[in-house]
Formats: C-alpha cells, structure tokens, sequence
C-alpha cells in the first residue's frame, strides 16, 4: 500500500511539472514569466521587489580534475574519449569546484562547462611561490631612521627574490617586537625566474635603538612563507638630528685607483670633505656615500661633533672596471640640506711596455743630458703621466721603454727583419714607435706590424721614408690594395709650403677627439712644422674611414694641397694605429727655447698651472723664418704628440693587445 501512494505522489509532481513549464520553488506564486525556475522565499507584495530571499541556491560541491574534461561526472577512463556531441549536450553545467590545481588553471569558486572546457565565472590566479636568497647581506636596508620621524621615499628595503611559480604576492617586513613602522608591497609575478623586489617603508619608529644593539630585527614574510633571514634597521636617537652641510670646495679625491685592483689595506682611496655642523647636531649620526660608477663607489658614516667644521672621511669600495674618468655625486643624510658635492675620479693606466725604433740623437728616446728636455723628458715627466694626483694623465709608469737606436745617416736603417717577438701578445710590447729613419724593408714586417694592430697593439708611425714598402704598411692596415711604386700613393710636400727650411702645415679644425684635442691642448687649427722643407710625405688619398688631423695646405700662406697631396696625418678610426708623414714631428735638439727655427719644432718647457709646476710641458712657440711671403708662426708639435701618447696609453689599457691580463 505504501508504495502505491509513493508512486502516486511522484506521479503527481511530475504531472503538476509537465503542465506548469514555469515553476517557483519557496512561494506559491509564479515565476517572472521569463524564468523556467524562480526560488523565493518571500512574496512579491512583501519584498516591494527588492529581497525576496534569506537563503540561496546550494550547488554541488565538486572535485574538478582536469580543465577540459567531464570529470567526475564521467570516470578518468570515460571522459578522455566523450564525443563532442556529449561534452557539447553538457553546455551550461554550473558546479562549485573545491579544488586547487595551478597546472590546469583550476581554483575553488564557480565554474560554468562551455562544452569545450571549464570555464571559472570569477577570475582568480594562484599564489605566487618563490625562494628567499640564502646569502642574508643580498636584502639591502636603504635610508636613514629616526624615532619620531616619519618614513618617507628614501627609507626601502630591496630583496633578491627567485619566482619558481608565477602568480600574485603580498611581502611584510615588520620588526619584532613592533615599533611602529612596516614595509610592505604586493602585486603579480607574470613570470617565473630571478626578480628584485623593492619594499617602501610606512610608519614612524617609535624607539631608537640602544647602543650596542644591531637594531631592529625585522621578520620578512611573501604570502605565507617566512624568510630565514632577519635584516636589522637601526633606529637613531630623533633627538639628536643630523643638521650639517657638506663644503663641495673642500672635495678631495686621495689615492691610487687601478682598473680591476680592489681598495689596498688600510684603505687610502678615500675621498676627504668637510661638513658644517650646525648647532644642536652634536650627537647626532652622519653619513655619505655616493653613487656606483662601473663597479666603484665611497661610503662613509660617524657622529658629529660641536658646532662647526668637521672633517670627514669616505672610503672606496668596489673596483673600477676601465680606466674611465668618472664623476661622483656625493649625497648624506643632512636634514637641513638636500644639497649634493660632486668628485671626479680617474682611474690610472696600467704600466705598459714600449719600443721606439728610431734615431736616438733627437726623436723620441733622446736621452738625458744635452737633450733631456726632449720628446722623452715629456713622456717620462711624472708630472705629465704619473701617479701623481696633479699628474696630467693618470699612468703607472712604463713597464718598459726601450729604444733601438737608427742613428741618422745618408740612408734609411731597416726595421729589424723579425718582429715575431716585439709583436706577440702578453710577451711584446703594448706600444710601438717608428720614426725616421727607421725603415720598412720587406712584407714579412708589414705582416707582423698589421697583425700587432688588428690584434689591438698601438701602432705609431712617424715616416717620409720614400719607400713603397712604407706607403703599403698603411694600405695593410686600412685594407687598402698595395701600391706599386712610391709615386702612387704618396708624394714630398714641395718647397710652396717652405719657410727658410721648413715646412707650416695647416692642422684641421673640424677634428675634435683626443688626439686632436686632448689633456695637454687643443691643436685643431694651429699648425705643425716639419724638420727639413720638402721632407714630409703626404698622401694622395685619403685611405677609407681615415681620421684626418692634417692635409697639405700651407699655415703660412694658405697654399692647399700642394703636389695634390691629401694628407700628412690620420688615424685609424677603429684600429689603433697613428700615422704622420714626417719624423720631424718629434724633432728636439734639446735647446730650452727654439734656437734653430727651421730644424727642430719640437718644444717643451716649464708651466705653472693651478699653481702647480710642470717642468717638462709641451710647448707652443714661433718656428720658421720671415719674409714678405712667409710668416713665423707657432707650432704644436709637442703638444700634437702629447695628446697621441695619451691616447695611446689609452686605447693599450681599455682595447689594447694585452688588456685585461
């Protein structure tokens, strides 16, 4: 019987379905008509059609598997292998999934089956996961704190973080014991791999830290993980305010800074300034540093004194990686001023081996004595290329400097025939000079010479030699075809150009590099003087790329490229090769003024600059002989050349054959 009445009553439900399309579940009333199924649970005179419910739709709760699968509601053997007409009859199928499944995109909340996949109604993403760096020194505590002073921009913390599973993140750091102020940021890891993250500071230290105390030890936290480091802040006594300004005119810049050399123990790369205390400062903490410049930076801190001036120290830190000059920005933690100093640091050369091939009567290894104050007095002047800290250029020393004597003759002295040794890298030379009346004299010394360049050697030549041997160590170098004779490349500057017995030649003005204008001067403009009128080489065209310091026109009368030449001096624009065609350039009888002014152009000479003496500087001064044609004008040989050998310890130490050994 009592199953004649269960069957009796479904039966009911069924008929009362079948005839009412539209049903309400919790009221008697009828659905809105564009509804199949309404739940309510309050009548629409009572709800004023607003509430019409205390309670809501309970949808299965369901352990999604995979993302484009109907699983559970088919078993992990059956869901694979649906037909498309099944997963798409599955359309509009709303569940509630419980699970978390990073991998397919799966996280508790609604999902709808779009008869291709799982598809979540509100849109959610994972909690990132990363690892905290294991070394505690990598997370970097950035500003200076105070009790009772608020945290602004300055006050940081910067972690090394590496994300192994992309998602969003929320980092704390908080002191413990609490004392006021946080750090705290959040937002998304779009990918995985390493990540700096920086953490802004908010709050106000309550307590300043007791002496002896390392400071605050703060707990670091990202979602849920706790890092294993603790970094520490100290929190200065806010009676006690650092109010002080730095003198910039008292910047001093001490020591001896080497590419690639950390700082010597003790330290004494330092830079030295002094601060103006101001009243009520005494007590309070000081510090300075300034930015990090290819590897170098200064650091320093202390407590200031009375009220007045105070010296202060910052020492080195890192190691610079060239030879670049660089320009520091000094900043502290005044707070009276904002207001920064600048120092300028320059790295000194490495010690580099040269070789000169020439007559050592007058060029450039002339030695001590009656010609002391020649081309070597310059280059080995300390004042000039040293360690100095006025030193012009900033040069260890050479390491060697060797010249093979060509004494001048009747004829021209022939380089020797094996270069192999002068030439090889790490073994031979950084530099090497040719001048007159050293000689070219086979294809074997072109190679080796073209090789020592391409290689990064410095290559400078000083050459009127006329030799087609010569002219095509010029072509090898530039990639230009070899000449057949002398006459097809090259020719002498004639006697137009000729004062007495020598020779004013124009220097471009529109050159402007470190040859051309350079620590000892500016040439761009002036004019260079040869030793002997008609002697110096110019070139009848200019090789490919060519830098062009000199052509052929007369400085004194203005007469240009005589003969058709085109050139007397260039460089390379990517090589380190120099050429000038007339070793007179350096040319010196070791007179302390010009006495013979149609012979030796070379001079060099005591200078006070800055208050500092100089004894063996370049110098400018008449050369040549006057006429009603000709005028004696002043030559920059000395300075010319002065400016080529500091380019030349330049390029040896940041691209040269043995840099960076």
């Amino acid at each position: 019987m009592k199953k004649i009445l269960l069957f009796a009553g479904i039966f009911t439900v069924i008929s009362a379905l079948t005839i009412r399309a539209q049903v309400t579940v919790g009221t008697n009333e009828l659905p809105v008509p564009g509804a199949i199924l309404q739940l309510k649970t309050i009548n629409d005179a009572a709800s004023n059609g607003n509430v019409n419910a205390t309670q809501g739709l309970g949808l299965p709760r369901v352990a999604l598997v995979v993302k484009d699968q109907l699983q559970p509601m088919y078993s992990a053997s059956e869901a694979p292998n649906l037909s498309n007409v099944v997963k798409m009859n599955h359309r509009g199928l709303v569940v509630y999934n419980v699970t978390e499944n990073a991998d397919e995109e799966l996280y508790p909340g609604l999902y709808q089956w779009d008869g291709k996949q799982w598809t979540g109604l509100e849109q959610k993403t994972t909690a990132a996961v990363i690892t905290f760096p294991t070394n505690c020194n990598a997370i970097a505590v950035y500003g200076d704190y105070f009790n009772n002073s608020p945290l602004n921009s300055s006050n940081y913390i910067t972690i090394p973080v590496n994300v192994t599973r992309a998602g969003y993140y929320t980092i704390s750091i908080v002191p413990n014991p609490d004392n006021g102020y946080y750090f705290t940021t959040s937002g998304s890891f779009m990918t995985t791999g390493p990540v700096i993250v920086t953490i802004p500071g908010a709050g106000q230290p309550k307590n300043f830290t007791p002496t002896g105390n390392p400071g605050d030890a703060l707990t670091v936290v990202c979602n849920e993980d706790t890092a294993a480091c603790s970094p520490y802040v100290f929190v200065e006594d806010g009676t006690h305010k650092p109010y002080f300004a730095m003198a910039c005119g008292s910047v001093t810049v001490n020591g001896v800074y080497e590419k690639g050399i950390l700082p010597p123990t003790p330290n004494t790369e330092t830079i030295t300034l002094h601060l103006n205390v101001y009243d009520g400062a005494q007590g309070a903490p000081w510090s300075a540093k300034t930015d990090v410049i290819d590897g170098l930076w200064f650091e320093g801190s202390g407590t200031l004194g009375a009220a007045g001036t105070q010296d202060i120290v910052l020492y080195a830190q890192g190691a610079s990686t060239n030879a670049s000059a660089k320009i520091f920005t000094i900043t502290t933690n005044s707070q009276s001023t904002s207001a920064t100093c600048s120092a300028t640091v320059t790295p000194i050369i490495a010690a580099k081996r040269v070789i000169a091939y020439g007559d050592t009567g007058y060029g450039f290894m002339s030695p001590a004595g009656t010609n002391a104050i020649g081309c070597y007095a310059m280059v080995t002047d300390s004042m000039n290329y040293g360690t100095n800290p006025n030193s012009f250029v900033k040069f260890e020393g050479f390491a060697a400097l060797e010249g093979q004597d060509h004494p001048v003759g009747t004829d021209y002295v022939n380089l020797p025939n094996d270069l192999a040794s002068v030439t090889a890298k790490g073994t031979g030379y950084d530099i090497i000079i040719i001048s007159f009346p050293a000689h070219i004299s086979n294809q074997s010394q072109i190679d080796s010479l073209t090789s020592f360049v391409n290689r990064g050697g410095v290559l400078i030549v000083l050459d009127q030699n006329q030799d087609v041997l010569d002219l095509n160590l010029i072509n090898s170098i530039f990639g230009e075809a070899p000449f057949s004779t002398y006459a097809d490349g090259a020719v002498w500057i004639s006697s137009d150009l000729t004062i007495g017995t020598a020779s004013l030649i124009r220097m471009n003005s529109n050159v402007d590099d470190m040859i051309s204008n350079g620590p000892f001067g500016n040439v761009g403009g002036t004019q260079w003087g040869d030793d002997s009128a008609g002697s110096t080489t110019g070139l009848l065209a200019t090789p490919r790329g060519a830098i062009v310091y000199a052509g052929a026109t007369g400085a004194s009368n203005n007469i240009p490229n005589v003969n058709s030449a085109q050139v007397t001096i260039l460089r390379h624009p990517t090589k380190n090769f120099f050429w000038c065609g007339d070793g007179g350039l350096i040319a010196s009888n070791g007179a302390s003024t010009i006495t013979v002014t149609t012979a030796f152009p070379f001079k060099i000479a005591s200078r006070t600059v800055n208050s500092i003496v100089y004894p063996n500087f370049p110098f400018q001064e008449l050369y040549g002989s006057s006429n009603t044609t000709y005028r004696k004008l002043p030559v920059c040989n000395s300075t010319l050349f002065a400016n080529v050998m500091a380019w030349a310890l330049k390029m040896a130490e940041e691209n040269g054959i043995n840099s960076g050994q």
